[in-house]
């Protein structure tokens, strides 16, 4: 299931938009060959950026990096980080989490400062 999101967003941001009218379909002879073999089920159309290139191929979910799988995960706010910090201590957070808090913390007190600089 998670691999078909990841495959329909890729369909989605990889699509091209068309630049103009479509072409006017040439009529086709009386004794036309059968249509073109559709190209393989696995190819993740519209992907391809080369003009003479072929569209890539999935590969099995086995051969892609773990880090691919947890990208849809949002990052917690600053307020869900503070509120952990604050319930479970500071040493629960992991090394970005904790990163993240300062980041925010730094932000705030920025804002904060501003805000009462703009009053005097």
């Amino acid at each position: 299931m998670l691999r078909s999101r990841c495959v329909a967003a890729a369909r989605r941001t990889c699509v091209a938009p068309s630049r103009g009218l479509a072409k006017k379909a040439k009529p086709a002879a009386s004794g036309s060959a059968a249509p073109a073999a559709e190209p393989g089920v696995n190819a993740v159309r519209g992907c391809n950026i080369l003009k003479e290139g072929e569209d890539p191929t999935m590969k099995p979910d086995e051969e892609y990096p773990e880090w691919l799988w947890t990208i849809h995960i949002p990052k917690p706010g600053y307020e869900e980080l503070v509120a952990k910090a604050e319930t479970q201590g500071p040493d629960s957070l992991t090394h970005d989490e904790a990163r993240w808090l300062l980041r925010g913390y730094a932000k705030a007190r920025i804002k904060e400062h501003n805000v009462r600089r703009a009053k005097k």
